[in-house]
């Protein structure tokens, strides 16, 4: 593989992580709400759903998948369960936000997202997103020489699936700081209660989003 091809497959690795999808609206709600660090814990869970991902893709399990309707289609529909959870998580992130100082020590929900439950969450929204499955096998083979076949195969795959995810977490840290960073500097109870519906309201978009794909 030419230094030329991998340099093409970065930059478009960049270009299609920074448009909008429900990744990175995933990370800029949750860098809102929570703030920058917790952000970035999410990120580093979509990352490594990005690298289960590309296993995936390299032993077959995602070829296998989009094969069978019904696999895509349980898939489809847990990913909508999850965004309804998270959606249901924020409005009652909301509630707690109502009656606690803002300024003060943080509420039992916030101090419940410990490093572990926020790497969760990327990896159960990226893996649950049937749509990085489907864009692996129609995007990475565009990128691969011809008439190379097994371990070979397998390495080239693996190294074009690390530099995607590298591209993913540079993008998301970028949306994750901004987020973050915009969100602290509004401090009061009505903005952050703005935010969490607002956040409710788009993971609940999505979830429909997902469902209604589902049954196309």
């Amino acid at each position: 593989m030419s230094l030329s091809v991998l340099l093409s497959f970065s930059i478009t690795s960049l270009i299609l992580a920074a448009a909008p999808g429900p990744d990175n609206i995933f990370v800029l709600t949750q860098s809102a709400l929570y703030g920058v660090r917790k952000g970035i814990l999410v990120i580093v869970g979509l990352s490594i759903g990005i690298v289960i991902q590309t296993m995936c893709m390299i032993v077959g399990i995602t070829a296998f998948i989009t094969a069978v309707p019904i696999l895509m289609l349980l898939l489809k529909i847990a990913g909508a369960c999850y965004l309804g959870y998270l959606a249901f998580m924020a409005i009652k992130h909301s509630r707690s936000v109502a009656h606690i100082d803002l300024n003060s020590t943080p509420s039992k929900e916030q101090a419940k997202l410990t490093p572990y439950r926020l790497i969760r969450r990327g990896v159960i929204m990226n893996i649950t997103n049937p749509k990085v499955q489907l864009f692996f096998l129609s995007f990475f083979p565009q990128f691969l020489p011809e008439g190379i076949k097994g371990w070979e195969l397998m390495g080239y795959m693996a190294l074009l699936g690390l530099i995607f995810a590298l591209a993913t977490v540079v993008v998301f840290c970028a949306v994750a700081i901004f987020s973050g960073s915009l969100a602290a500097q509004f401090k009061s109870v009505k903005f952050n209660l703005c935010l969490n519906y607002s956040a409710a309201l788009i993971f609940i978009a999505l979830a429909v989003y997902t469902l209604a794909s589902a049954f196309e």
